[in-house]
């Protein structure tokens, strides 16, 4: 319905977060950065990291991209 995106933990279990307003019952338009911290385990979307632009071999056609960054969050870091 537009309203929900599934994210994957670490060990593959779905989480979910908000959409963004662009989303729509047909199309989500939420690709972005999801960062999974190792201490904490909090998944965060970044939605302020701009993704890259992947040119794929001919005849290949994007759906969906999904980049997932480890490490520390601030929380964790300090």
């Amino acid at each position: 319905k537009g309203l929900v995106h599934r994210i994957l933990d670490p060990e593959g279990q779905p989480c979910y977060a908000l959409c963004s307003a662009e989303c729509g019952e047909d199309h989500h338009h939420d690709e972005h950065l999801h960062f999974h911290c190792d201490v904490c385990g909090g998944i965060y979307c970044l939605d302020s990291v701009s993704m890259p632009t992947l040119k794929l071999p001919k005849g290949f056609r994007s759906r969906e991209t999904h980049i997932d960054v480890r490490g520390r969050c601030p929380r964790c870091e300090g």
